[in-house]
Formats: C-alpha cells, sequence, structure tokens
C-alpha cells in the first residue's frame, strides 16, 4: 500500500475509534497504534477539517453503500477473508486490497482468534454455583485444596489457527474467538496438579480419565 494511502486510512481509523464505535481518547489510540499521542490529534483534526484534501490522490474505488456493504458482510461472518467478501459482494472492479482498506477504516483488522473452551451451559451454571458458595473462603481455605486437571498435547502438527477479522478490543467476544476441545487423535493426554505447597507430578494417561484413573 502507498504511504499517502497508509496515511489515509490511519486517520479515518482514528475519527472511527475517537467519535463513534469505540469512544477511545487520544492516549489510547496512540499507545494502540503506537504513535505520539500529538501525531494523533493532528492526525484527527487533519481528518475532521472541511478542508481535507479529498480529491489528492486517485478517486476513491468504492461508493458510501459498498462500504456499507463490506463492513456488515464481515460483521455478519468475522470469518470471511478480504478475497471471499469481494467474491460474494461480486465486487469484480475493485482489489482484494481495496476491500482490506475499507474493513481497516472501520476498525476491522486480521487477527488470530482467542481460544476459549466450550462450555455447556449446565456447566456455566455450576461455575456460578461454585464461584457464590465459595466467594467467602479465606486463604487457609484454599490451602487445602488440590486443584487438577487434564490435558491433550498434539504429537504432529497443530490444530490450526486460521483469522478472523474483529474489532480491536473484541478479542475475546465469544462472536471472534475459537472454540476448543480437549480431547482429540494424534496426541497424548497428561495429568497434572497444584496446590498452595507447590506443584504435583506430571503423569502421562492411557486410556480414559476416570475414578480408576485418579
Amino acid at each position: 500500500m502507498r504511504p499517502k494511502l497508509i496515511d489515509q486510512v490511519t486517520e479515518r481509523l482514528i475519527v472511527r475509534l475517537h467519535d463513534t464505535d469505540e469512544r477511545w481518547s487520544f492516549s489510547r489510540i496512540a499507545g494502540h497504534l503506537k504513535m505520539p499521542k500529538q501525531s494523533v490529534i493532528r492526525k484527527y483534526k487533519r481528518q475532521k477539517s472541511p478542508n481535507v484534501h479529498k480529491k489528492d490522490g486517485r478517486n476513491r474505488k468504492t461508493s458510501a453503500r459498498q462500504d456499507r456493504m463490506i463492513a456488515r458482510k464481515s460483521r455478519e461472518d468475522p470469518n470471511l477473508t478480504a478475497p471471499e467478501i469481494r467474491t460474494q459482494l461480486k465486487l469484480d472492479d475493485i482489489t482484494v486490497r481495496t476491500v482490506q482498506n475499507r474493513l481497516m477504516e472501520v476498525g476491522l483488522f486480521g487477527r488470530r482468534p482467542a481460544e476459549k473452551p466450550f462450555i455447556s451451559p449446565k456447566n456455566v451454571k455450576e461455575r456460578l454455583k461454585f464461584a457464590k458458595d465459595h466467594q467467602n473462603w479465606s486463604v487457609n481455605d484454599w490451602k487445602n485444596v488440590l486443584w487438577s486437571d487434564e490435558s491433550k498435547f498434539n504429537m504432529i502438527g497443530n490444530d490450526g489457527k486460521g483469522y478472523v477479522r474483529r474489532p480491536v478490543n473484541k478479542r475475546f467476544d465469544p462472536k471472534y474467538t475459537k472454540g476448543t476441545v480437549k480431547f482429540g487423535g494424534g496426541n497424548i493426554m497428561v495429568w497434572g496438579c497444584f496446590s498452595w505447597h507447590g506443584l504435583g507430578p506430571l503423569r502421562l494417561l492411557e486410556g480414559k480419565m476416570d475414578r480408576f484413573q485418579y
């Protein structure tokens, strides 16, 4: 992407984060974009100025309606890539880079999805009940607890990460995360534990974890 286009995309993103969806402060924007706060303020004022050079460089390749369509399509399915959005919307007269620019202008960036374990509604209720039942426990109470769990480790390769397009502050929003499960093929299972007093042993598991294994 040409430097001038990068600057224009950055300016529009600053306005978007500060004025509309996110309501970020200039300091927070500066930290996220890794640039001085005064530069952020200067770019913001430049983009908000009625005299900003809208016609510098090439003419904009998309209409306001197409911009909305691109953003809407990505929000409906965060896993869609820019080429897929371009194909589905039949935007044959614009490039993939243009689609990416429009997405970045509204604060949608390609990121690896955060991984969160799948939790059933039943487990959610049980965990909440456990937390409420033990919210008044003292440190000495917790010293008597042994925490244990089993985990899977892939022997070859990985399960694949993929990408998701999301707003900058939505990393753990369920819509943008990748669910994980604890079991699968081509792997080994291990069990471990710890307590207030330190780490326990790490054991390689064979077969199904049941009361006899414990």
